[in-house]
């Protein structure tokens, strides 16, 4: 039997009235293998736990809910009107023991939320999957209290995971994959006309129908957005081989199986992306960059047989980036 504890005690993933708790799970399975109900129910005093369920997330930390919340509790937890339910995870405490310096500034904000050490180990991995869950569902995270601070809620901004990969057993030769992505972008582009030879390697092909081992160490197809604006930058799709693999590509692989990496990834020119919560003309822009990704994205997905995963590492289909 864990000890008990509140609901202000554990960092809290809120959720409102129509979402399923299948999709919160089904994205937590896919970063944690083995995810499975636990036999014992943790004990959250006061907390409704008529629907809930326990999950051990890894040896100290463990996943409770969906929690029903009360009236009493949203008041109690300083929550909005619209938090209907809470995924509770409860996890050590670890945090580094120095404050982060004054020139670092984390884009979901925790750099403001813990100013004397920001979560590292358990705690810091914990709490990035809870993040990067509400990102994926537009989410919101209450962080447990601590000493001299409570009721903290975050709403981490789902524009800033831009960025997609796709990991396949295939390679496409440059001027496949160039001409496939031409096919959505016109004005995709190789950078450098001076690419080396093709040579055996991974085990791969120009398409996947065909068998001829093919490799290069790595490159590049770049695609200009300045049709957007002038400070809209470029798509780079980048190509290599795959050194480590998320967590849900992983677990669908073969053993031993090795895979490429594209990764088709976006920057403006003035490098503002990172930024949370930008005003509404670069909001705008950051969306119509990010639909562009997901066409190209969607395309390289298709072309390879592969899968598909955002900057959450959470899988991605065909039909999720179809516009």
């Amino acid at each position: 039997m864990t000890e008990p504890y509140g609901l202000g005690d554990a960092h809290l993933l809120l959720v409102d009235a129509e979402l399923e708790a299948s999709d919160v799970l089904a994205l937590i399975g896919s970063r944690v293998p083995r995810l499975g109900p636990m036999e014992e129910l943790d004990v959250i005093g006061g907390a409704d736990l008529s629907e809930a369920r326990s999950w051990r997330l890894s040896r100290n930390s463990r996943l409770t809910g969906p929690i029903v919340l009360s009236d009493e509790d949203r008041a109690g937890l300083g929550l909005p009107a619209d938090a209907h339910a809470a995924f509770a995870l409860r996890c050590p405490r670890d945090r580094e023991p120095a404050p982060p310096p004054q020139w670092y500034a984390d884009t979901d904000g925790l750099h403001e939320v813990f100013p004397a050490g920001l979560p590292n180990r358990e705690e810091g991995r914990m709490l990035d999957l809870l993040i990067a869950v509400a990102k994926r569902l537009h989410l919101r995270v209450r962080i447990a209290d601590d000493p001299g601070r409570a009721g903290t809620v975050l709403a981490p901004d789902p524009g800033l995971t831009v960025d997609h990969y796709v990991y396949s057993p295939y390679w496409l030769a440059p001027d496949v994959l160039l001409e496939q992505l031409r096919a959505v972008e016109p004005a995709a582009a190789l950078p450098h006309a001076d690419l080396p030879p093709v040579t055996e390697g991974l085990a791969g092909s120009g398409t996947p129908e065909d068998p001829v081992p093919l490799i290069l160490d790595g490159y590049a197809v770049a695609v200009d957005l300045t049709d957007l604006a002038p400070e809209a930058g470029t798509i780079e799709v980048r190509v290599m081989q795959a050194e480590v693999l998320p967590e849900a590509v992983r677990q669908a692989a073969a053993e031993g199986q090795e895979f490429v990496e594209y990764h088709v990834h976006w920057m403006d020119a003035d490098q503002r992306r990172f930024q949370a919560h930008p005003a509404e003309e670069f909001a705008a822009l950051r969306d119509a960059a990010a639909a562009r990704v997901e066409a190209l994205t969607r395309t390289i997905l298709l072309a390879t047989a592969g899968l598909a995963v955002d900057e959450g590492g959470f899988l991605v289909t065909a039909g999720q980036l179809e516009g």
